[in-house]
């Protein structure tokens, strides 16, 4: 994988007429989140430690943003009912499609492949078994501290499939 250009928004354009909100809406709202989503899927296709999954994160991260300011700014100070449901809707959708994200192993994997440290607090066992480092709490205070796989290598479990280790 070759490092992309960085995305690069273009200046911001407001609707000439009331009749443009709509359409300015979907291609600056639903359109941030599609090209969130083609980075996504770039980054889980790259090969494990390519230099530039941490660009196609960061890519990913500016789409999705980009997404949320449009929609979060547009449900909040339009006038038109229409365009704030829109507007609403859109928003619900980054939302799920950011929960679902940070929730993807794939993409943890990929990450840590590129030299990313990750912290995840969870109360799952299947999640935390996967993690180079399991540092166990009980009220507050460590009651476990593991490592579970070399700093060098990928996680436990890492790359099922299409990049086995």
């Amino acid at each position: 994988m070759t490092a992309p250009e960085p995305i690069a928004p273009d200046p911001i354009s407001l609707p000439a007429s009331p009749d443009g909100w709509m359409e300015w809406l979907e291609e600056r709202g639903r359109g941030s989140l599609r090209t969130a989503g083609d980075q996504v899927a770039a980054l889980k296709e790259a090969e494990p430690a390519d230099a530039a999954i941490l660009q196609v994160w960061n890519d990913a991260a500016i789409a999705l943003a980009n997404a949320f300011a449009v929609t979060s700014l547009m449900s909040s100070v339009h006038p038109d009912p229409e365009v704030i449901a829109t507007a609403e809707t859109i928003e619900a959708e980054a939302r799920r499609f950011s929960s679902d994200l940070h929730l993807d192993k794939d993409v943890f994997d990929q990450l840590s492949s590129a030299g990313r440290t990750i912290v995840i607090i969870t109360h799952e066992p299947e999640v935390a078994a996967r993690a180079k480092r399991l540092i166990r709490l009980v009220d507050g205070q460590i009651v476990e501290d593991n490592r579970q796989s070399p700093l060098h290598l990928p996680p436990v479990g890492a790359f099922a499939g299409r990049h086995a280790v």
